[in-house]
């Protein structure tokens, strides 16, 4: 499948006082991007979303670097990159991070 992309806008009651984004917010925007790109997959009409419901049996989450608050939206691309059986592999990634310089420990 190819990627899917959602333009996930920042919330400015979802970052710290140093303007970074909460990391317990991740596994939330994965599941908002996974759940626009199903939307668009799946039926429209609740017998068919039903036959295809699904379940998050399990998500892991790399943090590579920080997220910065902005106004403009963070791009979140989701793909299926395995398929078993019943099951899937999903992979969501934030593509537009700033990223952080360590400071230096004196």
């Amino acid at each position: 499948m190819k990627k899917y992309t959602y333009a996930l806008p920042l919330r400015w009651a979802d970052a710290d006082a140093y303007g970074h984004v909460n990391n317990a917010l991740f596994p939330r925007y994965m599941e908002e991007a996974r759940t626009r790109m199903f939307q668009e997959m799946l039926p429209t009409d609740e017998a068919g979303r039903r036959q295809h419901a699904f379940l998050v049996s399990r998500s892991i989450v790399d943090y590579r670097a920080p997220l910065s608050y902005r106004e403009e939206p963070d791009d979140v691309h989701v793909r299926v990159v395995a398929c078993r059986g019943r099951g899937w592999n999903l992979l969501t990634k934030s593509v537009t991070r700033t990223t952080c310089t360590p400071k230096p420990r004196p």
